[in-house]
């Protein structure tokens, strides 16, 4: 629902299939918002693979001490730097969210053009890692990748091996299988239920 409020998706959902990203975005978090972070965030959150260790320290930090809901989520968020699928922000965290199921990456880099470093790059994560940069304003910062196995793998491959993420931004990638396994470990027994 939250992918036709921000139109994303037509009345008639006649461009149904080439928004499916924005569809299940917005089905997916737009879902899991309202689970206290303990047993739906934390568990997404926990997937995330980072590639540098300190901030895989910092973030396992995070997602421990964190309790009950996350401060703020928007969907879409723009800038010049371009649109970012989920952003969550708290007092002390800006986790930028970058969601993909069926298509790529965007923008990139042409072949034969090597940026110098993260502020020239035309790559969608390095602008995005620039976004959040600015949004943190002192905050740590994260920017997750969200892929399905072999498309993370292959984002990892090419990401990882260029300058073309801000330093201060510490990327992380998630899959949908291991998403799916997270989940399953979940005990419901702990969520409150309406009364009739």
């Amino acid at each position: 629902m939250l992918a036709e409020i921000y139109n994303k998706i037509s009345q008639t959902g006649s461009n149904l299939s080439d928004r499916l990203e924005d569809k299940l975005t917005g089905d997916f978090f737009g879902t899991i918002r309202y689970l206290p972070f303990e047993l739906g965030l934390k568990h997404i959150f926990a997937t995330a693979e980072f590639h540098h260790e300190g901030f895989n320290k910092n973030w396992n930090d995070i997602i421990r001490k964190q309790k009950e809901h996350i401060a703020q989520t928007e969907f879409w968020y723009r800038d010049e730097e371009g649109e970012i699928d989920v952003l969550i922000t708290s007092d002390n965290v800006v986790i930028g969210i970058e969601i993909k199921y069926l298509s790529g990456i965007s923008s990139e880099d042409p072949d034969n053009v090597v940026p110098f470093d993260y502020k020239e790059s035309l790559n969608q994560l390095s602008r995005y890692s620039r976004m959040i940069e600015k949004l943190s304003n002192g905050r740590e910062a994260y920017l997750l990748f969200l892929a399905p196995y072999e498309m993370m793998k292959t984002v990892i491959k090419s990401t990882l091996n260029r300058s073309i993420i801000s330093p201060s931004v510490g990327l992380g990638f998630m899959c949908w299988e291991d998403i799916l396994e997270s989940l399953k470990t979940i005990n419901l027994n702990r969520l409150e239920t309406g009364r009739s």
